[in-house]
């Protein structure tokens, strides 16, 4: 058949079609023949000596043969070449049909950083202005000379080809002050909350297996397990450093890096690189939501963009492919979301650990071959559409890559640790504090204006960790302490006799004219002393705000060292200090010397 369709130039629908019907009829026959054939084969049968016999056994043999279904051959295609350079490929089979298969070949991470950065990636970005002439359900994927490429598996192409040596060398500097504010406020956590305790001997309760530390409280657990607990302690005193658009993308990905790095022996290069890769789809995340502000959000941020980020660093480290990476993206994204109405409880901390804890169990079900929906990001009902409106700009997450968001527009170490819309609020408060001498007894009024940002606005808080998200409580700390540290929100400071009878004199008033959104507020703080003599002082941002110089090391070193010195003596706390500040020179047997001294 084959042969008289090729001759007669006859098309492979017709020669599928005629094929088919010839296997079918055939497939009974040839069974029938293999019978007659081992009857004829039998040694104890008189038959099969004779030459007929022999000559029967043959033709059924024959038949057998000419008519057996074979296997299709494999193609063997191991690398292809793109601009004189070898890329090599993987074969994967995406449509399996009885006449043959779909294949695609995928192209390997080593090579993909180099095909980004040249003439083929630029075509392809330039097929991005297609979107802006055509509707969302006219466009999915791009196409590129016939080449098709959804959005997720664009972004997974670049983000597994970004490696150390792509990092530039102010990215590595920046993410390398992450890592040590990262196990500071992490210790700190643990020792002046609540939550962790809590969360560490439910954890412990749980039972896993013994691979991964738990900050602060010297037991090892599964990766997922410790990485739950110490994006808790990581982000439970509102310590951590503050990204634009708003967010907490520090307790959200380091912990995933120090429980996966530990485990399987992975290098501080390894950690550093993840800690860039998992903040930059955060960002971009936040970025493409179009919400910069508190404004029109219906989830807090680290739960929604955490757990992809999440996933995107503990990829880093399991070596996921782009294909394996762009389902742990589909399973995470079915772990995303958490709530406003939680803050200022212990809640609040869990929701960046859950994240961070839902990434790495998602990064690891995929290595192990679960899947997803592989492009989350477009699918309808998929990440984007579900959490976001339409104004959720798709292509704004192919921005990602240098000079990487943690360098530009980098982000804001806290050196207060509470509500980063509260510094703004301190830092006018300090200010005050200063003009009057420290006097804080001649205060006989306090007037605060602010943007509307109503879960900040909690006169009287009803605990001291809820104090950390007043704009009233905030002011009233650094009117009349001077400062502003971790002990400012322990219940005893917040009941003491001082602080009632401060509280008691502020006014709070609302600007609707400025934009609730830190990038863009300001506030200011009016204070009226008993004299009659007021005062008063704005600001739109408190010192190493995103935009601005960044706080010194010298004085960011400060806070460390208060926060390690809860747990540590001076020895001790220098050498976390020294293993944490230089993490991309450690080996993974000094990666794992520096989570033993963690444990505590």
């Amino acid at each position: 058949i084959r042969l008289w369709t090729q001759e007669k130039k006859v098309g492979a629908g017709f020669q599928y079609h005629a094929y088919e019907p010839t296997h079918a009829w055939a497939s009974p026959v040839r069974a029938a023949l293999r019978g007659l054939k081992l009857a004829f084969d039998m040694p104890f049968n008189p038959m099969g000596k004779t030459l007929w016999g022999r000559q029967s056994s043959v033709a059924c043999d024959m038949f057998e043969e000419l008519t057996r279904w074979y296997g299709k051959p494999e193609f063997g295609i191991k690398d292809v070449q793109i601009e004189d350079k070898t890329v090599p490929v993987t074969e994967n089979v995406v449509l399996s049909k009885g006449f043959g298969g779909l294949l695609h070949f995928t192209r390997n991470a080593p090579t993909l950083r180099t095909a980004a950065s040249g003439p083929l990636w630029r075509l392809e970005r330039a097929a991005l202005a297609q979107r802006n002439s055509t509707t969302n359900s006219e466009y999915d994927p791009r196409r590129i000379e016939g080449r098709v490429m959804g959005i997720t598996e664009e972004l997974c192409d670049k983000i597994v080809a970004t490696t150390y040596d792509d990092l530039t060398e102010d990215a590595k500097d920046r993410a390398r002050r992450l890592v040590i504010d990262g196990v500071a406020v992490a210790i700190a956590g643990t020792v002046q909350e609540e939550a962790p305790g809590i969360l560490a001997k439910h954890i412990q309760a749980l039972g896993g297996e013994a691979q991964s530390t738990a900050i602060g409280f010297g037991f090892k657990t599964s990766p997922v397990h410790a990485a739950y607990l110490n994006g808790a302690s990581m982000h439970v005193l509102d310590y951590e450093p503050m990204w634009t658009p708003a967010n907490h993308q520090v307790s959200t990905s380091l912990p995933a890096l120090l429980a996966l790095s530990e485990r399987d022996g992975a290098s501080g290069k390894d950690i550093l690189t993840g800690i860039v890769k998992g903040t930059e789809m955060m960002g971009w995340i936040r970025q493409a939501s179009g919400l910069v502000g508190r404004s029109g959000a219906k989830f807090h941020p680290p739960g929604l963009a955490g757990p992809l980020g999440s996933a995107v660093a503990s990829s880093h480290i399991l070596g996921l492919n782009t294909l394996t990476l762009r389902h742990a993206l589909g399973i995470v994204a079915s772990r995303a979301g958490s709530i406003f109405a939680n803050v200022g409880t212990h809640s609040k901390s869990i929701n960046c650990g859950h994240a961070v804890a839902m990434g790495v169990d998602a990064a690891l079900l995929a290595g192990h071959g679960f899947n997803a929906n592989p492009n989350v990001f477009e699918a309808t009902n998929g990440y984007a559409e579900t959490f976001f409106d339409s104004d959720f700009v798709l292509d704004e997450l192919l921005n990602y890559g240098p000079p990487y968001r943690v360098a530009s527009p980098g982000y804001a170490i806290k050196m207060f640790p509470s509500q980063f819309g509260t510094h703004f609020v301190i830092t006018a408060a300090l200010a005050l504090h200063k003009k009057i001498d420290g006097k804080s007894e001649d205060i006989e009024k306090i007037k605060i204006t602010t943007p509307k940002m109503d879960y900040v606005n909690r006169p009287h808080p009803e605990t001291g960790l809820d104090g950390k998200f007043s704009w009233q409580y905030t002011t009233c700390c650094a009117l009349l302490d001077g400062t502003v540290r971790m002990a400012s929100f322990e219940d005893e400071r917040r009941f003491a006799a001082d602080m009632e009878s401060m509280l008691n004199r502020v006014e709070h008033a609302v600007d609707v004219n400025v934009v609730p959104a830190f990038e863009e507020m300001h506030v200011t703080v009016e204070i009226t002393l008993k004299d009659g003599t007021v005062h008063s002082e704005t600001c739109d941002g408190p010192k190493g705000k995103y935009g601005r110089p960044p706080i010194p090391e010298d004085e960011h070193l400060v806070k460390v060292r208060d926060c390690l010195a809860l747990k540590f003596d001076d020895k001790d706390m220098e050498h976390v200090i020294g293993l944490a500040r230089r993490i991309d020179d450690l080996d993974a047997t000094q990666v794992r010397e520096l989570m033993g001294l963690l444990a505590c």
